[in-house]
């Protein structure tokens, strides 16, 4: 006879056992790549809204910053705090945008308010001394026109601004120009006109090249503004005060005609005129 030991007894053989489910862990929620962008675009945006003059441009940032924080909460199963913490934030810097745009805006204009204000205050201080009969008190009063030069010669303006005319070149018919690749035809012939000017004075001033002229007679000439170059630029540059630039200006001025005198036009200098005479 064997031994065996007894079966084990799990209830009554009818009756249905009890099953236990174990609940699956619940994954994390994470925070997606296009919240984390989100964010960084709202800090750059937030930067630079606070910078006047870059502020123009925040917008940039905080428009893509706004787009993709909202998709950033669209997105399900992902971590909702730093899209809304970047929705926020570019909500905030696209706000202090236009308030520091404006307040640039309104400083530049006063300060362009004062500006043109000073001519006004020198008219004014100036008036009685013209009215002064005694010419004893009226001996330091500058002239408004130098008196001409000529070519090679330099005149000094009351301000420190040289100008001398170097050559005067006429009887052109045409002129080539964009380093030999255009060329233009004179409706009767080009003088070249080249010149040097010094910014002797403590201000910087835009020098245009229709700044030069030329006269014969009562007749007035202005230059060609596609023919005339400032220093590297083509009809316009900013000389700051201590810096010297060379030029080229371009007049068409009838056949058979000569240029009496050229004309350095300073009227940023209290109407201040530079004459070189030619003949």
């Amino acid at each position: 006879m064997s031994m065996q030991p007894p079966a084990p007894h799990y209830g009554h053989p009818n009756q249905p056992q009890q099953q236990f489910f174990v609940p699956a862990p619940v994954q994390p929620r994470t925070t997606s790549a296009i919240s984390w962008t989100a964010l960084g675009f709202g800090i750059a945006g937030m930067l630079a809204a606070i910078i006047p003059g870059v502020s123009f441009f925040a917008w940039i940032f905080t428009l893509v910053a706004l787009v993709l924080a909202i998709i950033g909460l669209a997105q399900k199963q992902r971590a909702k705090a730093v899209a809304g913490v970047s929705l926020g934030l570019s909500t905030v810097a696209f706000v202090t945008a236009v308030i520091v745009s404006i307040a640039t805006l309104g400083s530049a204009g006063a300060e362009n308010d004062e500006i043109v204000a000073e001519p006004e205050i020198v008219a004014e201080s100036a008036a009685p001394a013209a009215s002064v009969e005694e010419p004893e008190t009226t001996p330091e009063a500058q002239p408004e026109v130098l008196a001409p030069v000529g070519i090679g010669q330099t005149v000094t303006g009351h301000y420190g601004v040289t100008f001398t005319v170097d050559a005067v070149t006429c009887g052109m018919t045409s002129y080539s120009y964009a380093s030999g690749y255009l060329e233009e035809t004179a409706l009767g012939q080009f003088c070249e006109i080249r010149f040097t000017t010094f910014n002797g004075s403590t201000s910087p001033f835009d020098f245009y090249s229709d700044s030069v002229s030329g006269t014969i007679g009562d007749a007035y000439y202005e230059a060609e503004s596609s023919l005339s170059t400032v220093g590297e630029d083509s009809w316009f540059s900013t000389v700051n005060p201590g810096l010297t630039v060379s030029g080229v200006t371009v007049i068409d001025i009838p056949v058979g005609a000569q240029l009496e005198t050229v004309h350095l036009q300073t009227n940023y200098f209290n109407g201040q005129d530079i004459v070189v005479q030619l003949v």
